[in-house]
């Protein structure tokens, strides 16, 4: 089983990060001139083994990590080029997200423009498999990301528009009753996968008093469309589910004008690791501080 979601009803708060107040530490002052690059780094690598990739739905986002000149610690993962050796195993998109394309093992690397680089390994397996698609696991927490089962939306107790879910995906199988077999079937089409009420609504293609909510070439709606395309499968009760999660880089001290690439990891019962950085729900505990 293949679990790229997370069960956000239950974790609402999905990752902190430690951020430290700017006036609490004293850097080396800004300047015009970018700051000298003594090495790069690239994460997460928790195992110490690189990245695992299991399935095609499966992801990962990368962050690479800059020590400047005055033995600073900063974000570098928007302001260097992937490479993938060999290619044809996976792809890096300019953010550093990671996506397979076929089963094997390959190196990414990152590059400034100053020569720097740094390297991690990465391997794909199942990309051929068709796994079932776990319904509280993956389908769910996209409702709860898009806000569909929040309280202002389809959570609230009287739905919306005749639709409602449980609120904040706390009854994940009240939810697939009211989507696979209310209004005799009408939201779901197994046949015809992108005529299904439940995809069309969110990416405008019909009138939608939520407005528009993901694109055609999302993720989101890619995992979806292949729940659909499956028949719909609930799951099983011993399917794997979320144990815990992890935020990488655990703390950093940042500067009041930088930005900080995020990675998010979760750990289901069965002890596999998987990426959810997407996925999760963000909020800072001061709020005055970052966001």
């Amino acid at each position: 089983m293949i679990r790229c979601g997370i069960f956000i009803s239950v974790l609402l708060v999905m990752a902190t990060a430690v951020v430290a107040d700017s006036n609490q530490v004293t850097p080396a002052s800004n300047s015009e001139d970018s700051p000298t690059i003594d090495s790069l780094s690239m994460g997460p690598d928790v195992a110490g083994t690189g990245v695992l990739l299991r399935g095609r739905d499966a992801r990962q986002q990368l962050y690479v990590t800059a020590r400047v000149s005055d033995d600073w610690l900063e974000d570098y993962t928007h302001r260097v080029r992937y490479e993938v050796d060999p290619s044809g195993i996976v792809t890096v998109d300019e953010t550093g997200l990671i996506s397979p394309k076929n089963d094997g093992a390959a190196t990414i690397t990152a590059i400034h423009e100053n020569g720097q680089q740094a390297e991690i390994a990465v391997r794909v397996e199942g990309v051929d498999r068709q796994l079932p698609i776990n319904f509280k696991n993956q389908i769910v927490p996209i409702f709860t990301k898009l806000g569909c089962n929040g309280g202002g939306c389809h959570g609230k107790a009287s739905g919306q528009n005749g639709f409602k879910l449980s609120l904040l995906g706390f009854y994940p199988e009240e939810d697939y009753e009211f989507l696979v077999k209310e209004g005799r079937g009408r939201r779901i089409f197994p046949s015809a996968p992108s005529a299904s009420l439940l995809l069309t609504k969110p990416v405008g293609r019909s009138p939608h008093g939520g407005g528009k909510r993901m694109e055609i070439d999302s993720y989101e709606y890619r995992m979806i469309y292949r729940w659909i395309e499956q028949g719909m499968p609930y799951g099983s009760d011993s399917d794997p589910v979320v144990t815990g999660i992890e935020c990488h880089p655990a703390g950093r001290v940042m500067r009041s004008d930088s930005k900080q690439q995020i990675s998010v990891l979760a750990t289901y019962s069965d002890g596999t690791v998987e990426d959810v950085t997407q996925m999760a729900l963000y909020e800072a505990n001061d709020p005055e501080m970052a966001e």
